[in-house]
Order: C-alpha cells, then structure tokens, then sequence
C-alpha cells in the first residue's frame, strides 16, 4: 500500500499551536473529496477520526487520505456493521442504533472539523455519556466562531441526518466558502511563551590562535557550527575550523574554491564535494582526528559517488551532513518542482538509499535522536513551521511555530530557530519553552555545553563573522540544567 509518512491527524492535532483556518479548510477538503469517491462506489466508511486519516506531503502541502475500511459497508448491505459503531466520540447519533448512512460518515467529518477549529471535540465522557450528548445536547458554538463557520458547524453536527448535507460535494462547497477571517480557537489558543532578554547573558567569544597568542579571526561568513567531541567546528565555504574548549581556533582544512563540507559525528573525518553549478560527483574524504590522539594527517582521499537511480536531471545540493560514523547524506532540491532528494552514501561514495520528500527544504541539522532531522522546508503551506524527518523508519511531523524559522539547530536537551533577531528554544518533544529577544542576527548556532549557546553573526557590511555566548542559566528559563 501507499506509505503516508506525515502519520495521522491525530498526530498532528496533538500540538500545542493552533492549525490555521487554511491547512484547516485543505485537510478537511482532502477527506471530503476522498469521501465523495467513498460514496460514489455506494460504500460507507463507518469510522470516521483522526486516527483513521493519514497524512502525506503532496508538492507544496500536507495531504489528507482516508484509510481503515475494517468497519466499511455497501449501502445495500447495512447490517454488516449493526456492531461496529466505531469510536463513539465521532459517532452520530443513529450509529448507535445501528443506522448506517452517508450522513452518518459527514457527522463524523463534522466532529474532525470541529475538532480542528477549536482545539477540542463538541463532546467526551463514557461511551453512554457520548451516546446520549449526540442523541440530545446541543452543539456548543461559541460566539468566537464567524456566523458561516457556526452554520456549517450546525449543519454537519444535525441530529437528524435528512437535515444534514445532502453530500461531502455540499459540504465541500460550504467548507470552500469561509472566510479567512476565522476568529482563534479559544480551547487550544497556544499560552503566550515568555519572552527573555539576553542582553544581560550575551557576550562576544574572541578565540586565541592555535599557538594561545592574540586572537584568531575568520574572513569568509560561517555557514554552519557543528559540536563534536573535539569542540564545535566552523564550517565556512572554504576552509574548517576547530573551536576548542578553551577557545583555541585551529584550521582544520582550507580549499580553493566553495565546497560543502559533512564531519562526522564522532570528529574523526570530514567529506567535502566542490559547490558548482552542476554539482560534481567526486568529493575529498580527509581524516581529521583519530581516537585519543591529536590532530592526524592521513593524506586525503578521491571519493566518487555513485548515481542514484531515478534522478531528476536538474537538480541543486542543499546541503551535506554526516548522519553516522560511516554514511553521507546529501540533500537536493529539483529546481523544477517542490521536491527534495535524501540520498545516502558510505563515505567511500556507494549509493545506499534515497527517500522523495514533496517539500523543498532549505536548511537541515541533525539532531540529538539518531537519524533524526530539523529542517526548515520553503514549500510548505505556512511559512512559521519546521519538520522533523525520522530516516530509519520514514515519518515526517510538521512543527508549528510562534516565529518564522531562519536557522535551526538541535541542542542536548531539545531545539532552538532563529529569526528576526530572536530564538525560539523547543524542548525535546518540540514544545516552546522560552522565546529569547535582543539576539544578533544569528548565522549559525551551536551549543557548547549544556547550557552555553554559540551565535555566529553576520556582518551586513562584509565584515567577518562575529562570535557570541549566550550562557542559558543566567536567564529566568523553563528548563533544568
């Protein structure tokens, strides 16, 4: 069967931020459709609820599609689910007297829809006190709701199924014509994140030369930090630098010309692969520490990497990470198409597996997880969100956020985005903990201890890249050190 690597509804209702009236109307509109389909083949589904709808990225947005037809029947053939109600929370009421109906699967929708608008379902409690809320209470409807999003609402929640919609088309067609003026959800509205001012933790890290004398600076603008064992390496387009824990700066490399450049996670060897115009397939695997000892100075090797099946023809590197002491990860967009391409390679360039994501990510970081990534993706349908891709097995979950993502990195105990002179710090399940304001324009970020955070900041004016500390215990956080 098709695989749906964005999970369930379920799962991405369980979030503390709101899901816009836009992603709303989409997903909603997706089981509609799907539904129509349903119902057209004159079978009932029956079960209708968020864990029973799975989620996939299509180009440019999240995709709804119905699945679990356990409890499904003809319409010709009802009392094959007389039994099976399904979850009595999304049930109608003439599903518990064993009336199947195509109403009875728009109700369902209607309670999805509900659900969605205001963080919370029209009614809960024992499966006796679900029965009897659908059979006699009323739908609340609070005044926060536009008066077209309350007839809708209405409409699909009826407790007679003749004054519901006469289809999934109507409804659909309803659905499509609310206005984006939709007032917040009041039962899921996310509580404000303290904001914190770093001003009074934030410091300039001048790093001593490699010889402890004076203090070393970087000409070219670095691109990423990346905290290995050895210290936290400063990748610029054309040279590698260590920055140890004495905040001594030794280069480890330096190349003529740009080139992206993967560590490994244990700091022992880097892999680098020529940025051009069309990127080339031979890349240089050089050693850089070997276990317990200084810096090594094995000669630097030729990799060739196979090409993976399938390719696009026109495609760009995005990035190169290291995911693992023995494999690479190369990250490319197709130029035509919202699409990005995770291929992964041995270090000695043998193709091993390539995964198709329908997002155009722009920026990736791996995390503390295993085969884990944060990556932010330019294609999605809100501009304030990141997605975490787990590699081994193939899910993605879309993170939304209070600020819109510049910059992402994982941290020992969760996540931290950058944007707009501020940085959103995530704990590990990616919840906000704290939103930290008075920030540099930050470049890159790291961390360097438990509790210690390095910003790179770059200079408007072609300077070099400044340094910064920012040292988390010294502020009012949310978090145990």
């Amino acid at each position: 069967l098709e695989y749906c690597e964005g999970g369930t509804l379920r799962s991405h209702l369980n979030t503390a931020a709101p899901i816009p009236l836009s992603e709303t109307k989409a997903l909603i509109g997706d089981i509609l459709k799907g539904l129509s389909h349903v119902h057209q083949q004159r079978i009932i589904h029956g079960d209708l609820k968020p864990e029973n709808i799975l989620l996939t990225y299509a180009p440019r947005r999240l995709t709804a599609k119905i699945g679990d037809f356990s409890s499904a029947c003809f319409v010709e053939l009802p009392n094959r689910s007389r039994q099976e109600i399904g979850s009595p929370t999304y049930a109608a009421p003439e599903r518990f007297e064993g009336q199947s109906s195509y109403a009875a699967d728009l109700y369902s929708v209607g309670v999805m829809l509900y659900e969605m608008l205001l963080g919370d379902r029209p009614f809960s409690g024992s499966p006796t006190a679900l029965q009897q809320a659908h059979k006699t209470q009323p739908v609340p409807l609070p005044n926060t709701l536009t008066h077209s999003v309350r007839q809708l609402l209405a409409t699909a929640l009826h407790k007679q199924p003749d004054q519901r919609f006469v289809s999934a088309e109507a409804m659909l067609s309803a659905l499509q014509q609310l206005s984006a003026q939709q007032s917040p959800r009041p039962a899921q509205t996310a509580a404000a994140v303290p904001t914190v001012s770093v001003q009074q933790s934030l410091s300039i890290l001048s790093p001593k030369s490699s010889d402890g004398k004076g203090c070393e600076k970087i000409v070219d603008p670095i691109e990423h930090l990346l905290t290995i064992p050895q210290g936290c390496c400063l990748l610029t387009a054309r040279s590698l630098y260590l920055l140890t824990a004495q905040h001594q700066l030794v280069q480890l490399a330096a190349f003529e010309q740009a080139q992206w450049i993967a560590v490994s996670p244990n700091g022992r060897w880097c892999l680098t692969l020529p940025k051009q115009s069309k990127a080339s397939e031979e890349g240089i695997y050089r050693r850089l520490f070997k276990a317990n000892s200084s810096t090594c100075n094995d000669t630097d090797r030729p990799i060739y990497f196979q090409k993976p099946p399938l390719d696009e023809p026109s495609t760009n590197i995005v990035q190169l990470l290291a995911i693992d002491t023995h494999h690479i990860l190369r990250i490319r967009s197709a130029s035509q198409s919202a699409k990005t391409y995770l291929e992964c390679f041995t270090r000695r360039g043998q193709f091993v597996a390539q995964r198709l994501l329908n997002l155009s990510i722009i920026q990736a970081t791996l995390t503390t997880i295993p085969y884990q990534l944060l990556a932010i993706a330019s294609s999605t349908a809100d501009d304030a969100t990141v997605v975490l891709i787990m590699l081994k097995p193939f899910t993605i979950r879309q993170i939304r956020l209070s600020i819109g993502p510049q910059k992402v990195s994982a941290l020992p105990w969760g996540y931290a985005v950058t944007g707009q002179q501020q940085m959103l710090l995530l704990d590990r399940l990616a919840e906000p903990v704290s939103l930290l304001a008075d920030l540099p324009a930050a470049g890159a970020i790291a961390a360097i201890g438990d509790h210690t955070i390095l910003l790179s900041a770059r200079s408007p004016t072609g300077e070099p890249s400044t340094l910064y500390t920012v040292d988390l215990k010294r502020l009012d956080l949310g978090l145990i050190f």
